[in-house]
């Protein structure tokens, strides 16, 4: 209130605000009794975390098996990409059959090896 006069939207933003403020504060008591209920599972998962890191630091090529099978994976996808782009650049894919067709040609330009269709 100013010089007599009431603000009304200056009265619901602070109205909004100590809303906000109180269902903050009520969600922040509960995350807080959520925590104090689950103390003894966090401190079970942080000891199996703690045998995790040890299992790890005495095994340690273990952590090398993912990145394998990533590189593996890797290697695969370049030769699948690579056989199809040979096959696209020779044109030897038939769309009509929805299959490759393997020709060989010998030195002199007659056909040596044809598939049948």
């Amino acid at each position: 209130m100013v010089y007599g006069y009431v603000d009304t939207t200056m009265t619901k933003k602070i109205t909004a605000l100590k809303t906000f403020g109180a269902i903050f504060a009520i969600l922040g008591a509960l995350g807080i009794l959520l925590l104090l209920c689950f103390c003894r599972a966090i401190r079970v998962a942080v000891a199996v975390i703690q045998v995790a890191t040890d299992a790890l630091r005495k095994l340690y090529h273990m952590i090398l098996l993912p990145l394998l099978f990533i590189v593996f994976v890797g290697v695969h996808g370049v030769w699948t990409v690579a056989a199809a782009y040979y096959f696209y650049c020779t044109g030897t894919f038939d769309v009509k059959y929805n299959r490759f067709d393997f020709i060989a040609y010998s030195q002199d330009e007659t056909t040596y090896a044809i598939t049948s269709k």
